[in-house]
């Protein structure tokens, strides 16, 4: 059961942090590519 929680736990970590990867790149892409 500990295992499984764990592994669940992972995986909704790196789902947030690819989400959150993603996010930041594309708000950094798109302020970085806006005129001043």
């Amino acid at each position: 059961m500990k295992d499984l929680s764990s592994e669940v736990l992972l995986k909704f970590c790196r789902t947030n942090a690819s989400i959150f990867l993603s996010l930041a790149s594309e708000a950094f892409e798109g302020h970085r590519n806006s005129p001043p």
